[in-house]
């Protein structure tokens, strides 16, 4: 989400906040969390000031594709999953976890990648299926977190639950 906000005493109350074509606050204090794409204008002493807010999602998970849609206790199955970096510039160090409630700790992605501006790379989870596993259907839960290139000190991430894994004697 993007946060605005303008605090300036020397506009008073003589402020109309206009989102997406609707007036949502009047006064100087405003302020705003967005999750979406929005229009925002400020209209001040009759003036109106424009910005168009846009949402870049830096770190996504687009896809997620197992090797098998059933598994047995002893099978391996491969998750292989695409991640695409919104943003104009790196996003270095990306690590992963996978976790399934069958297993007692996450499995960890089989390496670290780096992903330029705009681009997608790929994380390859490798789940052993444990011989006393019982059958049911769990759900699996996807993470990756990596290091914005621009901003060392910022940490994207992101999170997907994905459908079902079944498992079948």
């Amino acid at each position: 989400s993007f946060h605005l906000g303008l605090v300036d005493p020397d506009f008073n109350d003589d402020i109309s906040w206009i989102i997406n074509e609707e007036t949502v606050a009047t006064g100087a204090d405003f302020s705003r969390t967005f999750s979406e794409v929005a229009n925002v204008t400020a209209e001040i002493h009759g003036e109106e000031q424009t910005w168009d807010i846009s949402i870049l999602t830096p770190l996504s998970i687009t896809n997620v594709v197992s090797s098998v849609a059933e598994a047995s206790p002893g099978d391996t199955v491969t998750y292989t999953v695409t991640l695409t970096n919104g943003l104009t510039h790196p996003i270095t160090g990306i690590t992963g976890e996978l976790e399934v409630s069958f297993l007692t700790k996450a499995v960890e992605a089989e390496a670290v990648i780096n992903i330029g501006g705009g681009r997608t790379g790929t994380l390859t989870f490798v789940v052993e299926v444990p011989i006393d596993a019982i059958e049911s259907d769990y759900d699996v839960t996807i993470q990756a977190t990596g290091v914005d290139y621009v901003n060392p000190l910022l940490i994207h991430s992101t999170e997907v639950d994905e459908s079902v894994f079944t498992i079948t004697q």
